[in-house]
């Protein structure tokens, strides 16, 4: 993967975050880096890496794992086994009680594994052999 490649992905994911209602994930200027002459967009790879990121905090936000994560650390710090959130349950489709909390939100954590993976894959990469190219080469 060369930088030309990156700014590719860059931009379809530029692209993905406007149409997700996320334009100031978009923007440069969110990426951009403080020098002492100004600033900066920063290098493809780097901002590659930094917009992979922001989605992957978005992706947190919507994930029901990062809810059991805060309801088990809330459990421990207030040592009892289950925090009482005082949250009205709202009706399910069958008539029983459910958890507003978790009403529609999907578990992520392999998405985000992945994501990660991807992530440090581009960190790694130093501009090796286009996919393609090394498909040849197999």
């Amino acid at each position: 993967m060369d930088d030309r490649d990156r700014e590719m992905l860059a931009f379809e994911l530029a692209e993905d975050f406007r149409r997700l209602g996320a334009p100031e994930l978009a923007d440069d200027a969110t990426y951009a880096e403080d020098t002492p002459d100004g600033r900066y967009r920063p290098e493809p790879r780097k901002r590659l890496v930094l917009m992979l990121e922001a989605l992957d905090r978005m992706m947190a936000l919507e994930d029901a794992a990062t809810l059991d994560d805060a309801r088990n650390r809330l459990a421990q710090t207030m040592d009892q086994p289950s925090p009482d959130l005082h949250i009205l349950p709202m009706a399910d489709e069958a008539g029983g009680a459910r958890d507003p909390l978790y009403f529609d939100l999907p578990r992520l954590s392999d998405v985000r594994k992945d994501l990660d993976r991807l992530i440090d894959a581009i960190m790694r990469d130093e501009g090796g052999p286009d996919p393609e190219e090394a498909a040849d080469l197999a």
